[in-house]
């Protein structure tokens, strides 16, 4: 009879926590549960290790540009043309909300660094979107710096641009994260959808 009420107790336990469990999930990919916050599995140095950005206009220079990231080799590929070179790209989250992100590319010899600091944050729970709590996160750049050929451009912007990703797999040492934007005027439309896998450094 003990060994049956502990069993009990047990099957209890476990009955109670899967609610729990199922609160950390937010991603599709999440892990089932993890002993970390949410915050604290994104917070940390990061680098871009496979991506892809699909991009699609309509208008003046119509057409479908590609480009596939894979471990430091970047392909852009438009109608029946392409070319490759060398990437690196790295981004730092702080707890504290701030971000430092930085992507440099390389082809035929030239080398283009772009640098981008601001803030970061946690969407909140929104059901037009069909978006989870901490599902999504913004990235707000305030600066940018620019060095190509030899120059360097700096851009300070208060409250400019935001970029939402929508997290589909948040563990403590990767990150897969993907986006859908969308362009539209008179005369030029463009769509674009990324998706990206980051690996803690």
């Amino acid at each position: 009879m003990k060994k049956f009420r502990k069993l009990s107790l047990v099957a209890m336990a476990l009955l109670f926590a899967i609610p729990f469990f199922n609160s950390c999930k937010k991603g599709d990919d999440d892990p089932f549960f993890s002993i970390h916050t949410r915050k604290a599995r994104l917070v940390g140095e990061w680098k871009m290790t496979q991506g892809k950005i699909v991009q699609s206009y309509t208008g003046y220079g119509s057409g479908i540009s590609t480009i596939t990231f894979n471990n430091g080799t970047y392909t852009v590929t438009r109608g029946g043309d392409s070319y490759s070179g060398t990437y690196i790209f790295d981004v730092t989250i702080e707890k504290t909300g701030a971000f430092t992100q930085t992507i440099s590319t390389t082809v035929s010899g030239s080398t283009d660094v772009i640098t981008e600091e601001g803030t970061w944050f946690f969407l909140s729970k929104n059901k037009e979107a069909d978006l989870k709590n901490k599902e999504a996160v913004a990235f707000q750049t305030n600066k940018t710096t620019e060095s190509y050929d030899g120059q360097t451009l700096v851009t300070t912007e208060t409250g400019g641009e935001l970029v939402v990703y929508i997290i589909t797999q948040l563990k403590n040492k990767e990150i897969l994260m993907k986006r859908d934007y969308s362009y539209n005027e008179t005369t030029n439309n463009e769509t674009e959808s990324e998706e990206y896998t980051l690996t803690l450094k």
